[in-house]
């Protein structure tokens, strides 16, 4: 039997982490103790969980005490995308990091805690639980959004650049032949598991939290995490939208740049050549215009997300020859696009699922020469591009569909964490399974 920690960080994933618990509970004897640090977490926690499976640990005015960890840098390297994503000084970080890493530690030693399941994991509690999970021997599953739609990342090691697929060399999926026996694996149970309910705050409950976030002294410093809820940045000048029938009733051939969230993980740790996405475009486009002229359709595919966050307008007064797409589908672009320009966005991987010539631009675990072309210094983009411009644009389909089908044999699951009637826990349950049983690992 597993002691199993779920830290409870993100509010919309509350539901998604608590179901998945339960299902866990049931089919693997693996006890939860849910750990809710902030307070909209807490009250979410507190309407749905058995107290004594709950542990809530607000932060408070007292002193927090000596320091937990040695060094600036470690300090740093636990807060350093949250303090990049969400701003506030060192010192609110530092404190928060040692507030964290005391209830962590203690709810491991006094809950005799076995092993972990994350999501994500890059946020300042997913790093303590890192380092607290090597400290004590724990067991780890980070879960994170599939590459595809209804799909999830499950893996004992990280998501994204950091999951444990990422080191495997290209022998074992290049020719297909170790596919065949985790695909043949029996999972331990095939009936769908259906998700439990959950209760959602009250409108009295999410008024409390609003006016306690407004009028309490000091409460963002407290949670330096919840600084995004803040000030709510809108954008003043908006950008004037094409449209993806415009684009291909034109019927040219057209190099297809996509966006990311600025602040996401992707591109604040993801990302060493750019770390937002104007100067990624600036660069795609010069890069374009280079080698294939001034005529040369661009079409930019901006992330909803981002569409009144970030102001594109001025880049697009000096941009010439370029369509801006916004919450459209990408799919009908994907499909009729001559490449595609990302840096490691999950439509690099869906373009490489249609064998487009795909130039990669950041870290990711589809960062394979042997299936794109991995841009790793901005001077190799014009090479690339020539040899696209001279015909050298062909994929190796087969090298592409075997990767595809390692991915959905080891690594992605069907599922997702926003729950519906539909929704079957079994998938996510079945591979968090096998790695227990440490099958896939």
């Amino acid at each position: 039997m597993n002691n199993v920690l779920y830290p409870l960080t993100y509010l919309g994933l509350c539901p998604f982490m608590i179901v998945l618990a339960r299902a866990l509970q049931t089919q693997e004897a693996c006890q939860p103790t849910f750990l809710a640090a902030t307070p909209a977490e807490a009250a979410f926690a507190m309407n749905n969980l058995p107290v004594e499976s709950l542990v809530i640990g607000l932060a408070g005015n007292s002193s927090h005490g000596v320091d937990v960890l040695d060094a600036d840098e470690e300090y740093q390297s636990v807060y350093g995308f949250m303090k990049a994503k969400y701003g506030g000084s060192h010192p609110v970080w530092r404190q928060r990091v040692n507030a964290i890493y005391r209830l962590v530690e203690r709810t491991v030693i006094e809950r005799k805690i076995t092993m972990m399941i994350l999501w994500n994991g890059n946020d300042c509690m997913g790093k303590v639980c890192q380092i607290l999970a090597a400290k004590y021997d724990l067991k780890t599953v980070y879960l994170e959004n599939g590459y595809f739609p209804n799909t999830l990342q499950i893996d004992p090691q990280g998501v994204n650049a950091e999951a444990s697929i990422v080191n495997v060399p290209a022998r074992e999926w290049l020719h297909g032949s170790s596919l065949a026996q985790p695909l043949a694996v029996v999972q331990k149970k095939n009936a769908p598991i259906a998700p439990t309910t959950t209760v959602p705050l009250s409108f009295v409950q999410r008024m409390k939290l609003k006016l306690s976030a407004k009028l309490l002294p000091g409460f963002y410093d407290r949670y330096p995490e919840l600084r995004d809820q803040k000030v709510k940045k809108q954008v003043q000048t908006p950008l004037e939208l094409s449209s993806t029938l415009r684009v291909l009733n034109k019927k040219k051939p057209f190099a297809l740049v996509v966006l990311q969230v600025h602040d996401d993980t992707q591109i604040l740790l993801n990302s060493k050549l750019f770390n937002n996405p104007k100067d990624f475009l600036v660069h795609c486009y010069e890069s374009v215009r280079n080698v294939y002229g001034p005529r040369y359709d661009i079409v930019v595919k901006l992330h909803p997300v981002d569409m009144d966050r970030i102001c594109y307008a001025d880049m697009a007064a000096t941009m010439h020859g370029v369509s801006w797409i916004g919450s459209e589908p990408v799919q009908p672009l994907l499909d009729e696009c001559a490449f595609v320009m990302v840096v490691n966005s999950s439509v690099g991987l869906q373009s490489i699922a249609l064998h487009k010539p795909t130039l990669v631009f950041g870290e990711s675990f589809y960062s394979r020469q042997e299936i794109c072309r991995v841009v790793k210094s901005v001077d190799q983009t014009e090479r690339h591009l020539n040899e696209l411009k001279l015909g050298d644009s062909v994929v190796d389909s087969r090298a592409a569909d075997n990767f595809l089908a390692f991915l959905h044999a080891r690594y992605f699951v069907k599922g997702s964490w926003n729950l519906g009637r539909d929704s079957d826990l079994g998938p996510a349950v079945n591979r968090i399974h096998r790695i227990l049983e440490n099958s896939i690992n």
